[in-house]
Protein backbone atom coordinates (compact mmCIF):
# COMPACT_ATOMS: atom_id res chain seq x y z
CA UNK A 1 0.00 0.00 0.00
CA UNK A 2 0.97 3.37 -1.10
CA UNK A 3 0.39 5.05 2.04
CA UNK A 4 2.29 2.66 3.93
CA UNK A 5 5.69 3.32 2.18
CA UNK A 6 5.18 6.88 2.66
CA UNK A 7 4.67 7.09 6.00
CA UNK A 8 7.14 4.90 7.35
CA UNK A 9 9.86 6.75 5.24
CA UNK A 10 9.50 10.54 6.09
CA UNK A 11 12.03 11.06 8.73
CA UNK A 12 13.79 7.63 9.21
CA UNK A 13 14.39 6.49 5.67
CA UNK A 14 13.09 5.62 2.51
CA UNK A 15 12.64 1.60 1.09
CA UNK A 16 11.07 1.15 -2.45
CA UNK A 17 9.74 -0.94 -3.74
CA UNK A 18 8.80 -3.18 -6.78
CA UNK A 19 5.74 -4.54 -8.27
CA UNK A 20 7.50 -7.35 -10.06
CA UNK A 21 9.25 -10.43 -7.75
CA UNK A 22 11.60 -11.67 -9.68
CA UNK A 23 14.88 -12.51 -8.38
CA UNK A 24 17.19 -12.07 -11.09
CA UNK A 25 15.76 -8.46 -11.43
CA UNK A 26 16.98 -7.53 -8.43
CA UNK A 27 19.74 -5.10 -8.59
CA UNK A 28 22.87 -3.73 -6.42
CA UNK A 29 20.86 -0.59 -7.43
CA UNK A 30 17.15 -2.06 -6.34
CA UNK A 31 19.30 -3.10 -3.14
CA UNK A 32 21.03 0.06 -2.20
CA UNK A 33 17.00 1.52 -2.65
CA UNK A 34 15.79 -1.16 -0.42
CA UNK A 35 17.30 0.13 2.49
CA UNK A 36 18.52 3.95 2.54
CA UNK A 37 20.93 5.25 4.85
CA UNK A 38 18.81 6.91 8.18
CA UNK A 39 18.49 9.82 7.31
CA UNK A 40 15.60 12.63 6.20
CA UNK A 41 14.35 12.26 3.08
CA UNK A 42 11.64 14.67 1.00
CA UNK A 43 8.45 14.82 0.99
CA UNK A 44 7.96 15.13 -2.46
CA UNK A 45 6.11 11.77 -2.66
CA UNK A 46 3.74 12.18 -0.20
CA UNK A 47 2.90 15.98 -1.44
CA UNK A 48 2.16 14.04 -4.91
CA UNK A 49 -0.17 11.56 -3.26
CA UNK A 50 -2.03 14.05 -1.12
CA UNK A 51 -2.36 16.46 -3.99
CA UNK A 52 -4.06 13.23 -6.03
CA UNK A 53 -6.49 12.78 -3.55
CA UNK A 54 -7.26 15.97 -3.21
CA UNK A 55 -7.65 16.63 -6.88
CA UNK A 56 -9.94 13.53 -6.93
CA UNK A 57 -12.14 14.91 -4.45
CA UNK A 58 -12.62 18.14 -6.11
CA UNK A 59 -10.30 20.65 -5.13
CA UNK A 60 -10.52 24.17 -6.86
CA UNK A 61 -8.38 25.34 -9.26
CA UNK A 62 -7.27 28.26 -6.99
CA UNK A 63 -7.10 25.81 -3.44
CA UNK A 64 -4.47 23.51 -5.46
CA UNK A 65 -2.03 26.22 -6.21
CA UNK A 66 -2.47 27.50 -2.40
CA UNK A 67 -1.73 23.48 -1.37
CA UNK A 68 1.03 23.28 -3.80
CA UNK A 69 3.00 27.03 -2.36
CA UNK A 70 1.60 25.59 1.16
CA UNK A 71 4.01 22.19 0.88
CA UNK A 72 6.80 24.34 -0.71
CA UNK A 73 6.83 26.68 2.28
CA UNK A 74 6.64 23.50 4.52
CA UNK A 75 9.72 22.28 2.96
CA UNK A 76 11.68 25.61 3.44
CA UNK A 77 11.06 25.55 7.14
CA UNK A 78 11.84 22.35 7.85
CA UNK A 79 14.88 22.54 6.17
CA UNK A 80 15.93 25.41 8.57
CA UNK A 81 16.15 22.84 12.09
CA UNK A 82 18.66 20.40 12.04
CA UNK A 83 18.19 17.14 13.46
CA UNK A 84 20.01 16.29 16.57
CA UNK A 85 21.79 19.64 16.53
CA UNK A 86 18.23 20.92 17.93
CA UNK A 87 17.10 20.20 20.47
CA UNK A 88 14.21 17.22 20.56
CA UNK A 89 11.19 19.61 21.68
CA UNK A 90 12.44 22.15 19.34
CA UNK A 91 12.67 20.24 16.55
CA UNK A 92 9.06 18.51 17.30
CA UNK A 93 7.72 22.38 17.60
CA UNK A 94 9.52 23.44 14.84
CA UNK A 95 7.57 20.38 12.72
CA UNK A 96 4.39 21.11 14.14
CA UNK A 97 4.80 25.01 13.17
CA UNK A 98 6.14 24.12 10.00
CA UNK A 99 3.36 22.00 8.84
CA UNK A 100 0.06 23.53 10.58
CA UNK A 101 -0.98 25.39 7.54
CA UNK A 102 -0.30 22.73 5.29
CA UNK A 103 -2.15 19.93 7.36
CA UNK A 104 -4.69 22.55 7.51
CA UNK A 105 -5.36 22.65 3.78
CA UNK A 106 -4.84 19.27 3.52
CA UNK A 107 -7.82 18.37 5.86
CA UNK A 108 -10.30 21.19 4.27
CA UNK A 109 -9.68 19.06 0.81
CA UNK A 110 -10.18 15.77 2.22
CA UNK A 111 -13.71 14.00 2.43
CA UNK A 112 -14.83 13.65 6.40
CA UNK A 113 -14.09 9.35 5.96
CA UNK A 114 -10.21 10.85 5.37
CA UNK A 115 -9.80 13.78 7.92
CA UNK A 116 -8.25 11.89 10.77
CA UNK A 117 -4.59 11.82 7.99
CA UNK A 118 -3.33 15.07 8.65
CA UNK A 119 -3.35 14.39 12.66
CA UNK A 120 -2.50 11.07 12.53
CA UNK A 121 0.69 12.03 9.79
CA UNK A 122 2.02 14.02 12.76
CA UNK A 123 1.29 11.72 15.32
CA UNK A 124 3.44 9.12 13.30
CA UNK A 125 6.08 11.49 12.44
CA UNK A 126 6.58 12.60 16.55
CA UNK A 127 6.95 9.34 17.15
CA UNK A 128 9.57 8.83 15.22
CA UNK A 129 11.73 11.88 16.24
CA UNK A 130 11.44 10.58 19.04
CA UNK A 131 12.56 7.40 18.34
CA UNK A 132 15.35 9.09 16.45
CA UNK A 133 16.68 11.09 19.20
CA UNK A 134 15.47 8.54 22.04
CA UNK A 135 18.10 5.83 20.10
CA UNK A 136 20.97 8.52 18.68
CA UNK A 137 23.72 6.09 19.84
CA UNK A 138 21.81 3.26 18.27
CA UNK A 139 21.66 4.59 14.79
CA UNK A 140 25.00 5.83 14.91
CA UNK A 141 26.41 2.62 16.47
CA UNK A 142 28.92 0.23 14.09
CA UNK A 143 26.81 -2.62 14.71
CA UNK A 144 24.05 -0.79 12.56
CA UNK A 145 25.99 0.43 9.82
CA UNK A 146 27.94 -2.75 9.69
CA UNK A 147 24.11 -4.61 9.39
CA UNK A 148 22.82 -1.72 6.80
CA UNK A 149 25.72 -2.08 4.52
CA UNK A 150 25.64 -5.47 4.64
CA UNK A 151 21.96 -5.56 3.48
CA UNK A 152 22.81 -3.24 0.96
CA UNK A 153 24.85 -5.91 -1.15
CA UNK A 154 22.89 -8.62 -0.16
CA UNK A 155 20.31 -9.62 -2.93
CA UNK A 156 18.95 -12.10 -0.71
CA UNK A 157 17.56 -9.57 1.80
CA UNK A 158 15.59 -7.37 -1.34
CA UNK A 159 13.76 -10.25 -2.20
CA UNK A 160 13.20 -11.05 1.45
CA UNK A 161 11.95 -7.62 2.16
CA UNK A 162 9.84 -7.35 -0.93
CA UNK A 163 8.49 -10.43 -0.70
CA UNK A 164 7.21 -9.79 2.39
CA UNK A 165 5.88 -6.60 1.16
CA UNK A 166 3.60 -8.95 -1.08
CA UNK A 167 2.58 -11.34 1.23
CA UNK A 168 1.22 -9.30 4.23
CA UNK A 169 -0.31 -6.89 1.12
CA UNK A 170 -2.09 -9.79 -0.32
CA UNK A 171 -5.91 -8.96 -0.58
CA UNK A 172 -5.23 -5.22 0.05
CA UNK A 173 -6.08 -1.85 -1.97
CA UNK A 174 -2.96 -0.83 -2.93
CA UNK A 175 -4.32 2.43 -4.62
CA UNK A 176 -3.59 5.80 -4.31
CA UNK A 177 -6.39 6.53 -1.91
CA UNK A 178 -6.28 7.37 1.47
CA UNK A 179 -7.99 4.47 3.57
CA UNK A 180 -11.51 5.59 4.78
CA UNK A 181 -10.36 5.20 8.91
CA UNK A 182 -7.89 5.08 10.70
CA UNK A 183 -8.61 1.69 12.16
CA UNK A 184 -8.41 0.39 8.63
CA UNK A 185 -5.42 2.94 7.65
CA UNK A 186 -3.43 1.18 10.56
CA UNK A 187 -4.51 -2.51 9.60
CA UNK A 188 -3.58 -2.68 6.59
CA UNK A 189 0.13 -0.28 6.94
CA UNK A 190 1.27 -1.85 10.51
CA UNK A 191 1.83 -5.62 9.58
CA UNK A 192 3.65 -4.41 6.36
CA UNK A 193 5.90 -1.89 8.00
CA UNK A 194 7.10 -4.62 9.93
CA UNK A 195 9.01 -5.84 6.61
CA UNK A 196 12.10 -3.70 7.41
CA UNK A 197 12.68 -4.30 10.92
CA UNK A 198 11.72 -8.20 10.35
CA UNK A 199 13.92 -8.54 7.62
CA UNK A 200 16.76 -7.06 9.50
CA UNK A 201 15.94 -9.28 12.48
CA UNK A 202 16.38 -12.10 9.81
CA UNK A 203 19.84 -10.64 8.38
CA UNK A 204 21.42 -9.65 11.32
CA UNK A 205 20.26 -11.68 13.62
CA UNK A 206 23.25 -12.14 15.76
CA UNK A 207 23.58 -8.56 17.34
CA UNK A 208 22.04 -7.35 20.07
CA UNK A 209 21.97 -3.54 19.04
CA UNK A 210 20.59 -4.85 15.90
CA UNK A 211 17.50 -6.31 17.41
CA UNK A 212 16.93 -4.07 20.02
CA UNK A 213 16.69 -1.22 17.13
CA UNK A 214 14.21 -3.06 15.19
CA UNK A 215 12.22 -4.04 18.59
CA UNK A 216 11.67 -0.41 19.20
CA UNK A 217 11.36 0.90 15.48
CA UNK A 218 8.47 -1.52 15.33
CA UNK A 219 7.32 0.19 18.69
CA UNK A 220 7.49 4.29 17.46
CA UNK A 221 5.32 2.97 14.05
CA UNK A 222 2.59 1.33 16.44
CA UNK A 223 2.26 3.84 19.02
CA UNK A 224 0.00 6.13 16.85
CA UNK A 225 -2.00 3.78 15.80
CA UNK A 226 -2.52 2.02 19.61
CA UNK A 227 -3.65 -1.00 17.53
CA UNK A 228 -2.92 -4.52 20.00
CA UNK A 229 -0.62 -7.49 18.52
CA UNK A 230 -3.41 -9.40 17.57
CA UNK A 231 -5.70 -6.66 15.73
CA UNK A 232 -2.09 -5.96 13.62
CA UNK A 233 -1.44 -9.55 12.55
Amino acid sequence: MKWCAIIILILIGTVKSRNVLEKRAVSRRIVRQTLSSITPTPLSSLRDLLIKNCVNNGISANDLRDMKASFDRMARCMSNVIIYTTPKEEYINNTIECTNDTNSKISHCLKDSQKYFSHLDLEITTSLINFVYDYKDILKSTDLESCVQKLRTNEDFAVSYLTCLRDRGRGLDDGPSIPNSKTEFCKKCIPRNRCLPDTMDEYCKNSTIVSKFTKNYKKAMQLSCKLDESEAE
